[in-house]
């Protein structure tokens, strides 16, 4: 009798950006008592099934002194590019064999750990596919792509994340209506302070 295989997940969290628009180190912006990225390495690793690499750039140091020694990171010396470039980066850096790779960002800070899990319940049905959150009426991140599109994301470049590799993959999607929130400008912040203890 065949053993059936239970497929691996790893992550990478990015965590590159200067926040300019902010006008502070969102990655270190403190919810609900944590720093963000703190946060989201919190709620990723239990449901992952490698250590999350972290990705990071802008503020390097200060960004990865809230980070615990067992969290993996590495630097993307090209951080001002764009999302792509990071994630181009992550994949190169991968220090586990896995199936599939989760990707989130740090300031999608309203997501619970229910949102994800929902997400890795349905990859692990469907190794094979990508299944990415779905708000605004589009398929965005989070989002877990499959071994077969990490050719695709070492490509680099430009650009909005990995949107393009996204589409052309027709993802399963979950909808997702607190992804919508971020943390991008002074105003998001009041709308993270509004709802931090509601």
């Amino acid at each position: 009798m065949c053993q059936k295989v239970i497929p691996r997940l790893g992550a990478l969290i990015l965590a590159a950006g200067a926040s300019s628009r902010l006008g502070q180190i969102k990655q270190l912006v403190s919810y609900r008592g944590k720093p963000l990225l703190l946060r989201v390495v919190e709620m990723i690793s239990p449901q992952v099934d490698t250590p999350p690499l972290v990705v990071l750039g802008a503020n390097a140091e200060e960004v990865a002194a809230v980070l615990p020694a067992t969290i993996p990171v590495c630097y993307n010396p090209d951080w001002p590019v764009g999302m792509r470039s990071s994630i181009c980066c992550g994949v190169s850096n991968l220090q586990y064999e896995s199936d599939g790779l989760l990707l989130v960002t740090v300031d999608q800070w309203l997501i619970q750990p229910d949102d994800i899990g929902s997400l890795v319940r349905l990859w692990k049905q469907n190794p094979e596919q990508a299944v990415a959150a779905r708000y605004a009426d589009t398929s965005r991140i989070p989002v877990i792509f499959p071994k077969s599109a990490f050719p695709l994301l070492l490509k680099g470049g430009s650009g909005d994340g990995a949107a393009a590799v996204l589409q052309a993959m027709s993802p399963l999607a979950i909808e997702m209506p607190r992804a919508e929130f971020d943390l991008d400008t002074p105003g998001d912040m009041l709308e993270l302070r509004g709802r931090e203890y509601a």
